[in-house]
């Protein structure tokens, strides 16, 4: 569930009429007056978070039936009993696959689509920070200044990947790995390209006019939206350097084909780049650089760790809902009613036989008072 949303339209014309002193006015019979270049389109979109679709829903049914008053406080409740079963089942099989495994804790809520220069920006977390300190270990002064990073002192190293490879938020507080494959789904391995770039030539490769290629500036001197492309420098391009492209095996192709077609140099074969922390053999991919700087640089405090997590809750919460509670007590006084009903029923006919079951009440009563064996 990605997205959801609703529009609403007219259903009929807007017109609109100018009169000698060029004021608009309203003709009853074409319908409402709508300023200059308004069609009357609405829309919105609402994120599949069950509060807010709750909340939502309320709003329009009291929009609907003309009783909003302001005096709910939450929506309805969307819970039903096949739902929450189904969810306990999804928690289930998320704790036999490993998802819930702990990874660290979020210092806050990162955004998907605000720009790179935004302090809550997703992309520009994983462009400025993760991609320096777990692909590029600094080797000298700040481990955050891309000009100061490089596989050696001539070349830098510089990362390049399209904007549209994660696919979710990351929240606040706990995150386990389920949160990491939700954030960055793919698992690209990542590829570096073994001969150098002149910063002009990286602009070129990349199809950008501006030294600072992951946006155009506003007036402000900040970056307003996401670039098709991000890159791993947070400022400009030095155009009297030399670059080394690293990029995920998703961009491979477009990257080798424009770098013989547009800057005609051959293009050696990429070659995936290698871990070199706890798991030496294997490669980077973009999902596990993720749970590599999470769990290096995110450490849960001890309030972190005692805070339940909403899937944790959920499997916590009571196996049998308000919904199921009287279906449940009917089934147990059902079954009680044929279990009395099959056992003096039981009984009755081991009478008839002359015996009576060990330690069975009626079985004293008669010995206490026949004085035999109750036969």
């Amino acid at each position: 569930m990605d997205t959801i949303g609703f529009c609403s339209f007219p259903t009929k014309a807007f017109h609109r009429i100018v009169d000698e002193k060029d004021q608009a006015e309203e003709e009853p019979s074409k319908g409402i007056l709508v300023p200059p270049g308004d069609t009357g389109f609405q829309h919105a979109f609402i994120e599949p978070n069950v509060e807010l679709m709750s909340k939502v829903l309320l709003a329009t049914h009291d929009a609907v039936s003309g009783t909003g008053d302001g005096s709910h406080s939450k929506g309805p409740s969307l819970d039903t009993s096949p739902g929450l079963i189904l969810s306990r089942r999804i928690y289930e099989t998320q704790e036999h696959l490993g998802l819930s495994e702990l990874v660290g804790c979020s210092p806050m809520d990162y955004k998907l689509d605000h720009a790179m220069d935004q302090i809550d920006s997703l992309w520009g977390l994983y462009m400025y920070r993760i991609i320096p300190r777990i692909l590029f270990p600094a080797t000298t002064g700040d481990e955050d200044d891309p000009s100061r990073i490089g596989l050696d002192n001539e070349t830098i190293p510089i990362f390049v990947q399209g904007t549209g490879a994660f696919r979710y938020k990351l929240f606040h507080g706990r995150v386990v790995l389920d949160d990491v494959i939700a954030v960055c789904p793919f698992n690209d391995t990542i590829y570096q390209f073994s001969n150098q770039l002149t910063g002009n030539e990286l602009l070129t490769l990349l199809n950008v006019t501006s030294s600072f290629p992951n946006s155009i500036h506003s007036d402000t001197g900040e970056f307003t939206v996401l670039p098709h492309l991000a890159v791993s420098v947070n400022g400009s391009i030095d155009v009297h350097r030399h670059y080394k492209l690293v990029t995920p095996h998703f961009h491979i192709i477009d990257m080798a084909e424009r770098m013989y077609q547009v800057l005609g140099k051959p293009v050696p074969d990429p070659q995936p780049l290698l871990r070199t922390d706890k798991v030496p053999g294997d490669f980077w991919t973009t999902t596990n650089v993720w749970k590599s700087f999470i769990e290096s640089n995110w450490k849960c405090t001890g309030s972190d760790l005692h805070r339940s997590p909403g899937l944790e809750g959920l499997h916590r919460r009571s196996h049998v809902t308000q919904e199921e509670q009287p279906l449940t007590v009917l089934a147990f006084v059902l079954i009680l009613i044929v279990g009395l009903y099959a056992y003096q029923k039981r009984k009755q006919q081991l009478a008839r036989f002359g015996y009576m079951p060990i330690g069975d009440p009626t079985t004293a009563l008669l010995r206490s008072t026949t004085g035999s064996n109750g036969r």
